[in-house]
């Protein structure tokens, strides 16, 4: 009995099947605008694929063949499958002969090869390829077939932004809200109901003079109590009575305040008054909020909030913002708003309790400075308007410190608004240092061999000597469907990439790593001299030899020839073959790598860094008793070449190697890149430049030769010279002259040089020697995408002036606050008759009807300090001039009836 060899034993699976092709109503949900199916869900019944819809016959030829059935020149330089060997090189399978279908099926139903010897999964794989290729041939056709008018109903779904209401706040504010409606309306129904008397508003020192001087029983009361402080006032007049009741008037309807107290009491209480100590009264008073150890703590505030506000501003200008507080939505908003707009809501009334205490004693700082007209004085209204209200009063009156301070008092709410929206959260790039390994030393593997199999080749493995077209696919992927290039490359290079795998998945990378890509440096070939080609036609013009001379780098010439082209994808035809002769005026371009067969290797690694590219324009015509042939396996008949004009470019790659400083994201795709400097390949270790560009020739030329009186693209090469260079087209178009070596030379190394780099970014493994440690790590700026409190410039700097005016008014408002010169303060109706009570003007006044009376005061100028009464003795209080001795800034002038003998006493006075 004879043994088995091992090596050809094997188990295998053969299934017989049969595709059935049907529709289905479903619910789809799709994404847009990218249209990708999300998920579907049945609807209806399966029902058969209607026979006019899809022609399964063509379909099935094509899947079985792996091209079209019936080919056709277009846009596309190929009508075959996309080859899938690279997807597959890892795998033990003999991928220089393997199904059509079968990488279409190991892909969408990835599984290690020996689960596909199950016949469920064999099945699978291959019904979910026939599905994915089916559908996607169906899309178009179902795009013209779509009907609007018989369009079904269907539901969007977006997402939006939307404004987050944090429920505590919420309900916080509708109770503040609820409350302050249920008071308002409170207080506008308790005011409708309560008796008024008065006719005009008593809000000035004069409207309270006509209140009183009608009554001197009122006058005799308050005029013993003109220097109490706040206390002895009250607790000497807490027992008088007093009513506001009609008095005839000649002209006009009067209302007087009138004493309602027996007359005797009211003697008694004057007889047994005592006076308030002279010393008490001359020094004055001062509210505690004008203090300044008040005012310097109020300063303070301020000053403390912008020094917070610009460190803030700079920490999150120079750190990409400010780390958040915490995770919790509350925490956030109270530290970014409610704190913020707290301070301005704090620092706000203060501002309004300076102000209304200003407006209070801005009359009687008038006054104490004597000779103050009545508009400026006894008749300016500082109370029937909120204190943030007087700015146009105060400004008109002259009155600037007190209208500074109610503009300061307005901007409180200014301040509110531009602290509201200081602060904001942003996504911002947060940077932070790393050291990354590289995956790769820049030294080239040893075993690139530039006249040997294609470098991607696993002959042990998988028996494919061949390579693939990956770096066209991906080009032609990324300008038509926009997907992005290989990780660690661009337009221009390929960098050695880092191990990124056990960072942040967000993150961006920023390092300086080497950089390899190639410049392409052409001639013009011509037919004579040296270097110089020669071509051979075939009598059918099917075939082409196309021999060149050149020169090497040692001065020997060298004979190359056109390299049989292994990058075609599923067919045979090579730079020999050239297809769809045909008389007429023709269009043809060739690309094809040179090599020199029986030669030397190193004439032959001369000639495989070479490339020539052409572009032809043809006249052919049949020879005598020649017809074109019925069909495609017909032979060509026989032609005479009329006139050849040809542009031929001779191009030799040079390996381009430089320091780039780049950015990428989380998979390697380089966001930006910016080379430092450029370095020739000596100065990097490359000890196979030759053989690395050798092989690249091999890889990103390919020629699909073929005749053609149209302007499509035969080749992957002036493809994607078309789909990117406005003016490429024309160098194919038949009916126009062949292009100039400047029109396509530049195109034609732009389009090498973006081959190139993808070249050798999705074969990093197979040209660059592993990193084993011994390559220092790179030191790499990690770019992490994070939520940050940023602080909005124009807030900012709303908020600043604001605090800045706010530092300015404060200093300028303590030094010039009112005198002491207020035994109390002026904040009651009671404060404020005492204070002219006991003059003679109220005597002129009370024998004047209200009119005249009015017309009287203010042609008067006025003075507050120390006067002589009608009653005899020496009174604090408002008097109108020369009858009052005006205070110093230490306090009220000397109190004393002598002092003031220079005024008559009494009520006969006579009225000036």
């Amino acid at each position: 009995m004879f043994g088995v060899d091992p090596r050809l034993a094997a188990n295998d699976t053969a299934l017989f099947c049969e595709a059935t092709y049907y529709q289905q109503e479903v619910h789809a949900t799709i994404a847009l605008p990218s249209k990708a199916v999300i998920s579907t869900s049945p609807a209806g019944e399966k029902i058969p694929l209607p026979s006019d819809m899809f022609n399964i016959s063509s379909f099935e030829w094509a899947m079985a063949s792996g091209m079209e059935q019936v080919p056709t020149r277009g846009e596309y330089p190929t009508s075959s499958f996309p080859s899938q060997k690279s997807r597959l090189l890892d795998m033990p399978l003999n991928l220089d002969y393997i199904p059509k279908m079968a990488p279409f099926a190991i892909a969408t139903l990835p599984r290690p090869a020996e689960d596909y010897l199950a016949p469920d999964v064999l099945r699978r794989s291959y019904e979910s390829a026939y599905r994915l290729l089916f559908s996607r041939q169906l899309v178009d056709i179902l795009q013209d077939r779509h009907d609007q008018a018989t369009a079904p109903p269907g539901r969007l779904e977006f997402i939006t932004q939307a404004v987050v209401i944090i429920p505590a706040f919420a309900y916080a504010a509708l109770v503040l809200l609820g409350l302050i409606s249920m008071t308002t309306f409170g207080v506008l129904l308790g005011i409708s109901r309560r008796p008024n008397q008065l006719l005009s508003d008593p809000a000035t020192l004069g409207s309270l003079m006509d209140l009183v001087s009608a009554d001197q029983n009122t006058s005799d009361a308050f005029a013993t109590v003109d220097s109490e402080p706040s206390d002895g006032l009250r607790d000497k007049m807490k027992d008088q009575e007093f009513a506001l009741l009609p008095v005839a008037d000649a002209d006009h309807p009067v209302v007087k305040i009138r004493h309602c107290a027996p007359p005797n009491l009211y003697a008694d209480s004057a007889d047994t008054a005592q006076r308030t100590d002279k010393e008490q009264c001359k020094a004055g008073i001062r509210p505690l909020e004008m203090k300044v150890i008040i005012g310097s703590m109020f300063l303070f505030v301020q000053l403390s909030a912008v020094v917070t506000f610009v460190v803030l501003y700079i920490l999150s200008h120079n750190s990409s913002g400010l780390k958040l507080p915490s995770e919790s939505t509350f925490v956030r908003q109270l530290v970014e708003n409610y704190i913020p707009i707290a301070l301005a809501t704090l620092i706000e009334p203060f501002w309004i309790v300076l102000n209304r205490l200003l407006s209070l004693l801005q009359p009687f700082e008038e006054l104490r400075k004597a000779n103050v007209p009545a508009s400026r004085s006894i008749e300016v209204d500082y109370s029937s308007l909120p204190p943030q209200l007087l700015l146009v009063r105060a400004f008109s009156a002259r009155h600037y410190v007190l209208g500074t301070v109610c503009m300061m008092a307005l901007l409180a709410n200014v301040l509110a608004v531009a602290l509201s929206g200081l602060m904001n959260e942003r996504t911002m790039i947060v940077a932070s240092e790393s050291q990354l390994q590289t995956s790769y030393d820049s030294v080239l593997l040893s075993s690139i061999n530039g006249t040997g199999t294609p470098l991607n080749g696993v002959l042990d493995d998988n028996s494919d000597g061949s390579m693939t077209v990956d770096p066209f696919y991906r080009k032609m992927s990324n300008l038509t469907a926009e997907t992005p290039l290989p990780a660690w490359a661009d337009d221009e290079r390929a960098y050695l990439p880092a191990r990124l795998s056990a960072l942040n998945q967000s993150s961006n990378f920023r390092l300086t790593t080497p950089g390899f890509g190639a410049q392409l440096n052409c001639q013009v070939l011509t037919t004579e001299g040296v270097p110089r080609y020669n071509m051979k036609y075939s009598d059918d013009a099917s075939e082409l030899d196309l021999e060149t001379t050149l020169v090497n780098d040692s001065g020997a010439v060298v004979n190359c020839s056109n390299y049989r082209n292994w990058g075609r994808a599923f067919s045979t035809f090579n730079l020999n073959t050239l297809r769809d002769p045909q008389p007429g005026h023709m269009a043809l371009e060739l690309n094809s790598m040179l090599t020199s067969r029986n030669t030397t290797t190193e004439h032959d690694l001369f000639c495989r860094q070479n490339l020539v590219a052409g572009w032809l324009r043809a006249d052919w015509r049949l020879k005598s008793g020649e017809t074109m042939p019925g069909s495609s396996l017909a032979a060509w008949p026989k032609m005479d070449l009329l006139s050849l004009n040809a542009t031929m470019l001779l191009c030799r790659p040079t390996l381009v190697a430089s320091k780039a400083k780049i950015r990428v994201d989380s998979s390697g795709r380089v966001l930006e890149a910016t080379p430092e400097g450029m370095t020739s390949p000596g100065d990097v270790t490359v000890p196979s430049v030759l053989g690395l560009l050798a092989q690249a020739n091999r890889y990103l030329i390919d020629s699909g030769a073929t005749w053609h009186n149209d302007s499509f693209p035969s080749d992957y090469n002036n493809y994607l010279m078309v789909k990117q260079f406005p003016n490429a087209k024309e160098s194919l178009n038949a009916s126009l002259p062949i292009p100039t070596p400047s029109q396509v030379v530049g195109n034609f190394a732009k389009v090498y040089q973006q081959l190139f780099a993808i070249f050798i970014a999705t074969n990093f493994q197979n040209i660059f020697t592993p990193n084993s440690g011994k390559v220092a790590p790179i030191s790499t700026q990690v770019l992490t995408p994070e939520t940050r409190i940023v602080f909005s410039t124009p807030a900012f700097i709303i908020v600043q002036t604001i605090l800045g005016l706010y530092m300015i008014t404060t200093i300028w408002f303590y030094a010039r606050r009112p005198w002491r010169v207020l035994p109390r303060l002026p904040s009651t109706i009671a404060s404020n008759i005492a204070y002219f009570a006991a003059s003679r003007a109220l005597v002129d006044l009370s024998r004047r009807n209200a009119e005249d009376a009015k017309d009287l005061r203010q042609s008067w100028t006025w003075s507050y300090g120390t006067f002589l009464g009608v009653d005899g003795k020496a009174h604090v209080g408002i008097e109108r001039d020369p009858y009052v001795l005006a205070p110093d800034e230490d306090g009220l002038s000397s109190y004393s009836e002598e002092g003031l003998g220079i005024f008559p006493p009494g009520r006969d006075i006579g009225v000036s």
